[in-house]
Protein backbone atom coordinates (compact mmCIF):
# COMPACT_ATOMS: atom_id res chain seq x y z
CA UNK A 1 0.00 0.00 0.00
CA UNK A 2 1.29 3.43 -0.85
CA UNK A 3 2.02 5.63 2.13
CA UNK A 4 0.34 8.91 2.93
CA UNK A 5 1.06 11.78 5.24
CA UNK A 6 -1.22 10.30 7.93
CA UNK A 7 -1.35 12.42 11.06
CA UNK A 8 -2.94 10.70 14.06
CA UNK A 9 -3.52 14.12 15.66
CA UNK A 10 -6.02 15.07 12.95
CA UNK A 11 -9.17 13.01 12.58
CA UNK A 12 -10.66 12.29 9.18
CA UNK A 13 -13.71 14.32 10.23
CA UNK A 14 -11.53 17.35 10.95
CA UNK A 15 -9.04 17.16 8.09
CA UNK A 16 -9.83 19.04 4.91
CA UNK A 17 -11.18 16.62 2.30
CA UNK A 18 -9.40 16.31 -1.05
CA UNK A 19 -10.56 18.87 -3.62
CA UNK A 20 -9.38 17.72 -7.03
CA UNK A 21 -11.07 18.90 -10.20
CA UNK A 22 -12.91 16.62 -12.60
CA UNK A 23 -10.10 17.06 -15.11
CA UNK A 24 -7.53 16.00 -12.48
CA UNK A 25 -9.68 12.96 -11.67
CA UNK A 26 -9.89 12.08 -15.38
CA UNK A 27 -6.10 12.38 -15.67
CA UNK A 28 -5.54 10.06 -12.68
CA UNK A 29 -8.03 7.55 -14.10
CA UNK A 30 -6.26 7.50 -17.46
CA UNK A 31 -2.62 7.79 -16.39
CA UNK A 32 -2.69 5.55 -13.31
CA UNK A 33 -5.55 3.10 -13.91
CA UNK A 34 -5.80 3.09 -17.72
CA UNK A 35 -9.43 4.24 -17.77
CA UNK A 36 -10.48 6.78 -20.41
CA UNK A 37 -13.59 8.31 -18.83
CA UNK A 38 -15.45 11.45 -17.91
CA UNK A 39 -15.48 12.11 -14.15
CA UNK A 40 -18.61 13.11 -12.25
CA UNK A 41 -18.43 14.06 -8.54
CA UNK A 42 -20.17 11.83 -5.99
CA UNK A 43 -21.11 12.77 -2.43
CA UNK A 44 -18.69 11.75 0.30
CA UNK A 45 -18.40 12.33 4.01
CA UNK A 46 -14.65 12.88 4.19
CA UNK A 47 -13.02 11.68 0.97
CA UNK A 48 -13.55 12.69 -2.64
CA UNK A 49 -15.18 10.29 -5.06
CA UNK A 50 -15.91 10.45 -8.78
CA UNK A 51 -18.04 8.23 -10.97
CA UNK A 52 -15.93 7.44 -14.00
CA UNK A 53 -18.18 7.04 -17.05
CA UNK A 54 -15.86 5.04 -19.27
CA UNK A 55 -15.65 5.63 -23.01
CA UNK A 56 -15.53 1.83 -23.38
CA UNK A 57 -16.44 -0.84 -20.84
CA UNK A 58 -17.96 -0.54 -17.39
CA UNK A 59 -18.16 2.52 -15.18
CA UNK A 60 -15.88 2.86 -12.17
CA UNK A 61 -15.53 4.91 -8.97
CA UNK A 62 -12.31 6.82 -8.32
CA UNK A 63 -11.80 7.15 -4.57
CA UNK A 64 -9.41 9.81 -3.30
CA UNK A 65 -8.84 9.20 0.40
CA UNK A 66 -8.72 11.88 3.04
CA UNK A 67 -5.03 12.37 3.93
CA UNK A 68 -5.82 11.85 7.64
CA UNK A 69 -7.18 8.35 6.96
CA UNK A 70 -5.00 5.63 8.40
CA UNK A 71 -3.37 3.75 5.48
CA UNK A 72 -3.99 0.50 7.37
CA UNK A 73 -7.76 1.19 7.27
CA UNK A 74 -7.61 1.71 3.50
CA UNK A 75 -5.69 -1.55 3.15
CA UNK A 76 -8.29 -3.29 5.35
CA UNK A 77 -11.10 -2.07 3.07
CA UNK A 78 -9.26 -3.21 -0.05
CA UNK A 79 -8.28 -6.59 1.39
CA UNK A 80 -11.87 -7.23 2.55
CA UNK A 81 -13.17 -6.59 -0.99
CA UNK A 82 -10.49 -8.85 -2.47
CA UNK A 83 -11.39 -11.59 0.02
CA UNK A 84 -15.09 -11.34 -0.85
CA UNK A 85 -14.26 -11.54 -4.57
CA UNK A 86 -12.38 -14.81 -3.96
CA UNK A 87 -14.95 -16.38 -1.62
CA UNK A 88 -18.22 -15.28 -3.29
CA UNK A 89 -17.48 -13.85 -6.75
CA UNK A 90 -21.19 -13.30 -7.49
CA UNK A 91 -21.86 -11.18 -4.40
CA UNK A 92 -22.83 -7.65 -5.41
CA UNK A 93 -20.02 -5.64 -3.86
CA UNK A 94 -17.51 -3.38 -5.63
CA UNK A 95 -14.48 -5.01 -7.22
CA UNK A 96 -10.99 -3.54 -6.91
CA UNK A 97 -9.30 -2.38 -10.11
CA UNK A 98 -5.52 -2.42 -10.09
CA UNK A 99 -3.30 0.32 -11.40
CA UNK A 100 -1.41 -0.12 -14.65
CA UNK A 101 1.47 -1.34 -12.44
CA UNK A 102 -0.72 -4.01 -10.81
CA UNK A 103 -1.11 -2.25 -7.45
CA UNK A 104 -4.37 -1.84 -5.53
CA UNK A 105 -3.78 1.85 -4.82
CA UNK A 106 -1.61 4.74 -5.87
CA UNK A 107 -0.39 7.78 -3.94
CA UNK A 108 -0.64 11.16 -5.65
CA UNK A 109 0.27 14.71 -4.74
CA UNK A 110 -2.72 17.02 -4.84
CA UNK A 111 -2.72 20.63 -6.03
CA UNK A 112 -2.32 21.79 -2.40
CA UNK A 113 0.81 19.66 -1.85
CA UNK A 114 -0.89 17.04 0.34
CA UNK A 115 -0.59 13.35 -0.60
CA UNK A 116 -3.66 11.25 -1.25
CA UNK A 117 -4.18 7.52 -1.75
CA UNK A 118 -6.30 6.82 -4.82
CA UNK A 119 -8.17 3.61 -5.53
CA UNK A 120 -10.66 2.53 -8.19
CA UNK A 121 -13.64 0.28 -7.54
CA UNK A 122 -16.32 -0.99 -9.88
CA UNK A 123 -19.47 1.15 -10.03
CA UNK A 124 -22.60 -0.60 -8.78
CA UNK A 125 -25.76 0.89 -10.28
CA UNK A 126 -28.84 0.98 -8.11
CA UNK A 127 -31.11 3.00 -5.88
CA UNK A 128 -30.21 4.24 -2.41
CA UNK A 129 -32.05 2.39 0.35
CA UNK A 130 -33.45 5.70 1.60
CA UNK A 131 -35.24 6.13 -1.75
CA UNK A 132 -37.10 2.80 -1.57
CA UNK A 133 -40.40 2.11 0.21
CA UNK A 134 -39.92 -0.05 3.28
CA UNK A 135 -41.59 -3.45 2.93
CA UNK A 136 -41.26 -7.01 4.20
CA UNK A 137 -39.67 -8.02 0.87
CA UNK A 138 -37.12 -5.20 1.15
CA UNK A 139 -36.25 -6.15 4.73
CA UNK A 140 -35.91 -9.82 3.73
CA UNK A 141 -33.64 -8.91 0.79
CA UNK A 142 -31.46 -6.65 2.96
CA UNK A 143 -31.23 -9.40 5.58
CA UNK A 144 -30.30 -12.01 2.97
CA UNK A 145 -27.63 -9.75 1.44
CA UNK A 146 -26.23 -8.94 4.89
CA UNK A 147 -26.09 -12.63 5.80
CA UNK A 148 -24.36 -13.48 2.53
CA UNK A 149 -21.82 -10.70 3.12
CA UNK A 150 -21.18 -11.95 6.67
CA UNK A 151 -20.69 -15.47 5.33
CA UNK A 152 -18.24 -14.23 2.68
CA UNK A 153 -16.20 -12.47 5.36
CA UNK A 154 -15.93 -15.54 7.60
CA UNK A 155 -12.29 -16.32 8.16
CA UNK A 156 -11.14 -12.86 7.06
CA UNK A 157 -8.79 -11.07 9.44
CA UNK A 158 -6.96 -7.78 9.16
CA UNK A 159 -5.13 -5.89 11.95
CA UNK A 160 -7.08 -2.69 11.18
CA UNK A 161 -10.50 -4.38 11.35
CA UNK A 162 -11.09 -3.03 14.85
CA UNK A 163 -10.48 0.63 14.00
CA UNK A 164 -12.71 3.28 15.58
CA UNK A 165 -15.78 4.38 13.62
CA UNK A 166 -17.46 7.43 15.15
CA UNK A 167 -20.81 6.47 13.65
CA UNK A 168 -20.67 3.10 15.43
CA UNK A 169 -23.33 3.20 18.17
CA UNK A 170 -20.70 1.83 20.58
CA UNK A 171 -18.75 5.08 20.02
CA UNK A 172 -21.73 7.39 20.67
CA UNK A 173 -20.25 8.86 23.87
CA UNK A 174 -17.21 10.02 21.86
CA UNK A 175 -19.54 12.22 19.79
CA UNK A 176 -20.81 14.22 22.79
CA UNK A 177 -18.34 17.06 22.10
CA UNK A 178 -19.85 17.44 18.62
CA UNK A 179 -23.47 17.90 19.81
CA UNK A 180 -23.27 21.74 19.58
CA UNK A 181 -22.85 21.35 15.81
CA UNK A 182 -26.40 19.97 15.53
CA UNK A 183 -28.54 22.99 14.70
CA UNK A 184 -32.00 21.38 14.81
CA UNK A 185 -32.75 20.05 18.32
Amino acid sequence: MASTSHSPATSVLEAKAPALSTSEAEDIAQRVFGIAASAHPLDSERDQNFRLCAEEGPDWVLKIANPAEDPAVLDFQTQALLHIARVDPDLGVPRVKTTLNGEHSHSIEGPDGRRFVTRVLSFLPGVLLAGVANSPVLRRNVGAATARLARALRGFFHPAARHDLLWDIMQASDLRERVPHIEDP
